[in-house]
């Protein structure tokens, strides 16, 4: 194989070892389709196909030869992109009293039916040719398990995808893929026209599967007619009159009714056409959508598959027996929960008031009792614990703040991700009035469009990208050095400096002051600098600032490098105290603040370009520096930039309209996590139920939780239950009638926790167990 960048690759024939695993859910283990087949390959070759999949990965994305809607597999993009981009077609839809339909298909065995010549020759359409080894005996299928099948696979069904885009005279379907998930959005006037559209989509995609040896599963199908519930009461499939006198005559259903159902053609194996059915309801990406788009089956599913994970924890959470209460939160918080909330993001947005508010408070109940169950069975604590006492206890955010979090984390995610996969709605201009109320608000576009998650006047989001650099392009060299040998080396690059003066250092730094980022570059022996304003610690972070100004001088020795005439130096070096900073240049990812990254290797390739043109060589690097270590270039940087930080203060408070500041999704990340913090602060100081913790613990915080490291599930279960009072003493019993009286047997009071400890330390009874448990 020869990808773009020339290399060639031999890939040989492979052996795997393939296993098969059960699906989950009720099925009848019988059948051959309820399971799954995994191929274990040989690591090297694994990693040969890692290798060859980045980068046509990256091929993809750089030419863009997917359609935009082909979702899964790709970087940056989660199922959350997905179902908000049908979430926010569908309410533009109805806010234009469009009537709009979505068909669930389903690709029955999808990597084992991939044709390879059809694989092949989609490849070559795109111009992904290259070089084809010699062929050997296995026509179809691509192993489930091999890091190359997903991106194969994309490139398998992308024409799939692309036939459903239709624009025809009475309305409009489009395709949306995530992987082998494909659904089909029909947009019309009627349900009657979207019926029409949906079956010219299904005949352009069932000659997709015949060209592709590929075959659907009809029977797996599954067809929404949404409703708006704001619109005026159509025409439905119960509302048509006729003559009640004659038992015998079938009452005509009118056209364009919601329980119209789509037909579907008959292939040669099967030539009865299929009649398929709405339902009510139908699960895309784990997501259940049903008609009006109020998820009440998704929250059901959803409430229910946590009470069945809890039956699970509680298999491994005993009292006396199980695993300790740092391992359980672990499990509770890595598992349990984003099970419990998967696509809530959806659902769940009390900006967008697409759910009751009654519902919402339901949902909020819910799952608060959900959470306190599994708090003490993680904890080994009373039923009749307060949960606000053990969410502090263990440091987990109460339910009600952890989704409004949830929500608006999910709103930043999206818009700071690649564009094309932003819903249109939050980008696009503010629809009018009406248009909202008879469609109401998606998620993310109310979010966007109402305080905290929209933009204040002079912003704008930064923009992540799938890749910063070719996977067989060279990063910067880089160099982080312990810090007596990085001051060695700086010192003698000083003196080279001085003595022959055929090399440009420059000093970079980024700061933090008074609430407001700055950055600057600043070359010593030149007494120059440059400063830049970033804007304040909500909108931008203190590590973006350090990849600035390393992006700041680069472009200064790019501006060198093109003047006609000026003295070009045989190496750049760029210092820079940040460790971070000095790494995300040398592996660059899609970190926040990638678009600074972007910029920087624009300049980088720019430099290198003029070089080979001119036929000179300009070495490149950066350097780390320890800070505050008496280095004058150094302070000199750091100086510029704390001034730098202090010109926002200048500022308006709704800042420069002519000069645009980056939001990055991090700071706005963390102003989420900071409110969720103090409403969390707040709410404890507020709360009644707790008084013995609250005793105990001024304010929520992970100090409280280390109390519990190194200790056994039973050690933890004494441990909180006398933090918490609620514990098998006198002093408990009583208040529950479980005993006659609170009195100690030592006649000192009450049998509180205290003064069980204070009498029992100094007794033999009680002494070696106490002090072992201490």
């Amino acid at each position: 194989m020869e990808g773009a960048s020339g290399a060639r690759v031999k890939v040989g024939e492979e052996t795997s070892v393939t296993v098969t695993l059960r699906k989950a859910g009720p099925r009848d283990y019988r059948i051959p389709k309820s399971y799954r087949p995994a191929a274990l390959l040989n690591t090297l070759g694994k990693v040969l196909e890692a290798i060859v999949a980045t980068r046509i990965a990256w091929l993809v994305e750089e030419y863009n030869l997917l359609p935009k809607t082909h979702l899964g597999g790709r970087k940056g993009i989660s199922v959350d992109h997905a179902i908000q981009l049908i979430l926010g077609r569908v309410h533009q839809a109805w806010g234009d009293s469009k009537v709009i339909s979505i068909l669930l298909l389903d690709v029955a065995g999808a990597y084992n039916i991939v044709s390879h010549r059809r694989l092949l020759f989609n490849m070559r359409q795109l111009g992904l040719g290259g070089l084809v080894p010699e062929a050997f005996p296995a026509p179809t299928g691509i192993p489930q398990g091999s890091p190359i099948s997903p991106i194969l696979f994309l490139l398998f069904n992308k024409p799939l995808v692309s036939v459903c885009h239709r624009i025809l005279p009475y309305g409009e379907s489009e395709g949306f893929g995530w992987v082998d998930d494909v659904c089909i959005l029909a947009t019309s006037d009627s349900y009657e026209e979207n019926t029409w559209i949906l079956e010219k989509a299904l005949q352009k995609a069932g000659r997709w599967a015949r060209r592709h040896a590929a075959k659907f599963a009809p029977d797996k199908f599954e067809l929404i007619h949404f409703k708006n519930p704001r619109a005026e009461k159509g025409p439905s499939l119960n509302t048509a009159t006729y003559d009640p006198a004659d038992i015998w005559e079938i009452p005509p259903a009118p056209e364009g009714h919601d329980g119209m159902p789509v037909i579907i053609s008959g292939t040669a194996e099967t030539p009865i056409p299929t009649i398929l059915a709405p339902t009510v309801a139908a699960k895309y990406l784990g997501v259940w959508l049903d008609k009006s788009l109020d998820f009440t089956t998704h929250r059901k599913k959803m409430l229910a598959k946590a009470s069945g994970s809890l039956e699970a924890l509680r298999g491994i959470s005993g009292s006396t027996w199980g695993s300790s209460l740092i391992a359980m939160r672990k499990v509770y918080q890595g598992v349990i929960v984003p099970q419990m909330l998967w696509g809530l993001s959806a659902c769940f947005c009390p900006a967008a008031r697409s759910m009751p508010r009654g519902e919402l408070d339901k949902l909020t109940r819910e799952l608060i009792k959900i959470q306190r169950r599994a708090t003490i069975l993680i904890s080994g604590a009373f039923r009749g614990t307060a949960g606000a006492a053990l969410d502090v206890e263990m440091y987990i955010t109460p339910i009600k703040l952890r989704l409004h979090q949830m929500a608006e984390e999910s709103a930043i995610r999206i818009p700071t991700g690649p564009q094309w996969a932003c819903p249109q709605i939050a980008k696009a201009p503010p629809r009018n009035a009406a248009q909202r109320k008879l469609g109401g608000w998606s998620p993310t576009e109310a979010i966007a469009r109402k305080k905290p998650g929209c933009l204040r006047r002079g912003e704008r989001w930064e923009e992540k990208r799938a890749f910063v650099l070719a996977p067989w392009q060279a990063p910067l060299p880089c160099y982080v050095e312990n810090r007596q040998t990085a001051l060695d080396t700086h010192d003698s690059l000083q003196a080279r400096r001085i003595l022959q003066q055929d090399i440009y250092l420059e000093f970079t730094d980024g700061s933090g002051a008074d609430g407001y980022i700055g950055v600057s570059t600043a070359n010593i022996h030149e007494a120059s600098s440059e400063r830049r304003y970033l804007g304040t610690d909500s909108q931008s972070t203190v590590y973006a600032a350090e990849l600035s100004g390393i992006e700041m001088a680069l472009a200064k020795a790019r501006r060198r490098s093109e003047q006609e005439g000026a003295e070009q130096a045989q190496e750049v070096v760029i210092f820079s105290d940040s460790q971070a900073a000095i790494q995300a240049v040398k592996n660059p990812q899609r970190p926040s603040g990638q678009y600074v990254l972007s910029v920087l290797y624009e300049h980088v390739r720019a430099i290198r370009s003029r070089n080979q043109s001119q036929n000179r060589q300009t070495e490149l690097n950066i350097r780390w520096i320890p800070a505050h270590s008496d280095v004058a270039g150094n302070e000199y940087a750091d100086r510029e930039a704390k001034g730098a930080a202090g010109l926002g203060a200048k500022l308006p408070a709704e800042g420069d309209p002519d000069n645009l500041i980056t939001r990055l999704a991090a700071a706005a990340k963390r102003g989420v996590r900071e409110r969720t913090r103090e409403k969390w602060i707040r709410q404890w100081e507020r709360e009644r139920t707790s008084a013995p913790t609250k005793r105990l613990v001024q304010a929520p915080g992970k100090k409280t939780l280390r109390l519990y490291e190194g200790l056994s599930k039973p050690q933890c279960a004494i441990l909180i239950q006398m933090r918490t009072m609620r514990i098998g003493l006198r002093y408990f019993l009583y208040k529950i009638k479980a005993s006659d009286t609170d009195r100690c047997d030592c006649e000192q009071g009450s049998q509180t926790p205290t003064l069980f400890l204070e009498s029992s330390y100094g007794t033999s009874r009680w002494s070696s167990q106490f002090h072992d448990f201490r």
